[in-house]
């Protein structure tokens, strides 16, 4: 039977598990700058808008708690705390689906006015 590791495998073992944490924590901090720019890039553009501004501020939230997860991914190994670490998994995985999901809404949403459809099926 075959069988495939974890992802997380590879971080539970000092010196590996220092690095795949600070990997971790700096990709999510970069991650939240990423949302936020774009949060606030999208604001400008639709000021009267209030599906986009509810959206725009939903998938925020989304991708803050997606980078969340990922930081206790980082923080919390799979030998040590299995619980945080898989809820932590759980959380960055599914609000960052979601995130995505979301924001191709938005930008379909806002198409008809900042570009043409060719430019969002790019």
């Amino acid at each position: 039977m075959l069988t495939l590791p974890y992802i997380s495998d590879t971080g539970t073992m000092p010196p590996e598990r220092c690095l795949f944490g600070v990997t971790l924590n700096i990709a999510g901090i970069l991650g939240i700058a990423t949302i936020y720019v774009r949060y606030k890039q999208v604001h400008p553009l639709n000021p009267e808008e209030n599906l986009i501004i509810k959206l725009n501020k939903a998938v925020l939230v989304l991708g803050i708690l997606s980078c969340l997860g990922r930081s206790l991914v980082a923080n919390f190994q799979k030998s040590a705390l299995f619980i945080v670490h898989v809820c932590g998994a759980v959380l960055a995985l599914s609000m960052g689906s979601f995130y995505m999901f979301v924001q191709t809404i938005l930008s379909y949403q806002m198409q008809p006015k900042i570009h043409s459809k060719q430019v969002f099926w790019v």
